[in-house]
């Protein structure tokens, strides 16, 4: 029963920073604290580097430090949330239009990288020593690093010029141009049917 509540702790933990980023996200941009972009960095930064952090500490975590090891992967697990008012916010956010195409692209990846992180897990703690899991732990920060450094730098949640067709106005503007000849045409014909009466 312990192992069970330890192991769903680190969830109950996922579920509410979901709220806390959520809240955060929208306060953020009703009260124009900070543009859309800036909030999606600002929660996908939180999200990389927090979690780094986390995993960073548990590589000088050993078997005598059970409470602090569960204490800092329940923080992981909250700094994930933050992943979602980021680049997940961005995936959908920079091209409305193409969202199915640039969702799905970036879904494959992550879902190779999630098939083969339990293999490369596997290759690198063979005998479970707190060594093989440093290694392990090391790998995911500097991911993490990396990857939050990189969104951070050229991530973006606004509409992408690419994403907005040249000739997107134009049939509203023959529409507008139709609207007056069609007045003159009904207007004309109102005239001739009170010439025509006696």
């Amino acid at each position: 029963m312990q192992n069970g509540i330890l192991s769903a702790l680190p969830f109950v933990c996922q579920f509410i920073s979901k709220i806390i980023y959520a809240g955060f996200a929208d306060e953020s941009k009703k009260r124009g604290w900070m543009g859309f972009t800036n909030v999606t960095k600002a929660c996908n930064s939180s999200a990389s580097f927090g979690l780094a952090l986390c995993f960073a500490l548990l590589c000088f975590c050993d078997c005598t430090y059970r409470i602090t090891a569960v204490i800092l992967i329940c923080l992981a697990m909250a700094f994930v949330s933050g992943y979602i008012p980021g680049y997940n916010t961005s995936v959908v956010s920079i091209a409305p239009s193409q969202t199915a195409a640039i969702a799905s692209f970036s879904r494959i990846w992550a879902q190779i990288a999630s098939s083969l992180a339990p293999y490369e897990i596997g290759a690198l703690t063979k005998q479970g020593i707190l060594q093989e899991w440093r290694i392990v732990f090391l790998t995911i920060v500097i991911l993490c690093v990396t990857t939050g450094a990189f969104f951070q730098i050229s991530g973006s949640a606004d509409v992408q010029v690419w994403d907005i067709p040249a000739a997107a106005d134009e049939p509203k503007q023959e529409l507008i141009e139709e609207v007056p000849e069609r007045r003159e045409g009904e207007e004309a014909k109102m005239n001739g049917d009170n010439h025509s009466r006696p």
